[in-house]
């Protein structure tokens, strides 16, 4: 089934036209989306910038049934907001985003602690939740936040008559 964002209607008659391989774009976050895409034949790639971006790992894990451990794009655009800022790529998915330079690093091993102490997690987004994820057993100590609601920038939006709470539905 065609997520009605993908723009699919707008390429699915090329394959018909050519024996070249197509590649298409059209905000494919889904995973689903992108095998059911390239499954019915609409076309043979898919580039997928953004999704790769919350999860470098995409393809080969697509590849190998993995569907739960992928993070999945949400299409904020947080990542190409940098382009007219010059600020660094950043992405509300991928709290990793630009740290592959570092040595012997991997985006998704967290190092064990090296102690039980205790551990101070700034940040109540997607990468303070994250970071808690990752701290096993050690006491978390949370941090005052300003903001009433949890959630970071991803937290989602609201109108006058939205039925979330102003404390982000907690």
């Amino acid at each position: 089934m065609e997520k009605k964002d993908t723009g699919e209607k707008y390429i699915s008659f090329v394959k018909r036209l050519t024996t070249k391989p197509v590649v298409g774009v059209g905000r494919y976050t889904s995973p689903d989306s992108m095998v059911s895409a390239i499954e019915r034949g609409v076309m043979d790639l898919i580039g997928a910038a953004r999704p790769s971006i919350a999860d470098p790992f995409l393809p080969n894990k697509i590849k190998e049934g993995r569907y739960e451990d992928i993070r999945e794009c949400i299409g904020c655009n947080i990542c190409v907001t940098g382009d007219t800022r010059f600020v660094p790529i950043r992405c509300t998915q991928n709290p990793t985003m630009g740290e592959e330079y570092r040595r012997d690093w991997h985006p998704e091993i967290i190092a064990p602690k090296k102690s039980n102490t205790e551990v101070l997690i700034v940040g109540a987004g997607t990468c303070g939740a994250g970071g808690g994820a990752g701290v096993g057993s050690a006491r978390v100590q949370g941090h005052p936040h300003r903001r009433e609601a949890r959630g970071g920038r991803a937290r989602p939006a609201r109108s006058r008559n939205s039925p979330i709470s102003s404390n982000g539905g907690a």
